[in-house]
C-alpha cells in the first residue's frame, strides 16, 4: 500500500508524511488513501473505450522508451498491486498478525450481504 500511495500521490506531489517527517500515522494514511481513492474513482469514471485505446509512452530507468495502450497500463497497475497485497499479507503473518481477507469473491459477497 505504501508504494501505491507513493505512486498515486507522486503525480500530485503529495506524499503521506508525519509532522516530524517520520512514519505517518494510521490516521494520516487512511485520510490520504481516501483522497487518492476518490481521485482514482473519478478518473476511471471518465474513461471511454476511445481513451482506453490511446497510447501512453514513458521512459524507464534504463532510458528505454516504451509505448502501450492505456488499457494495458491500467491492467499492469492492478496486477502490480496484487503482488504487493501478497507481500503485505506475508509480512503481517510473519509478525503473527491476522491480515484481512484479500479474496475478491469474499469481498464481493460481503459487500452485498452488508447492503
Amino acid at each position: 500500500m505504501g508504494e501505491g500511495l507513493c505512486h498515486q500521490g507522486a503525480g500530485a506531489g503529495q506524499l503521506v508524511s508525519s509532522p516530524s517527517g517520520g512514519v505517518p500515522t494510521l490516521t494520516a494514511v487512511r485520510e490520504r488513501w481516501a483522497t487518492v481513492e476518490r481521485g482514482v474513482r473519478n478518473y476511471l469514471a471518465g474513461l471511454t473505450e476511445e481513451i482506453l485505446k490511446l497510447h501512453l509512452s514513458y521512459v524507464n530507468l534504463k532510458g528505454e522508451r516504451w509505448t502501450y495502450p492505456l488499457w494495458q497500463t491500467l491492467f499492469h497497475v492492478v496486477n502490480h498491486q496484487t503482488y504487493h497485497r501478497g507481500q503485505v499479507t506475508t509480512l503481517l503473518r510473519q509478525l503473527e498478525a491476522q491480515p484481512c481477507a484479500i479474496d475478491y469473491l469474499l469481498a464481493h459477497d460481503f459487500r452485498f450481504r452488508s447492503q
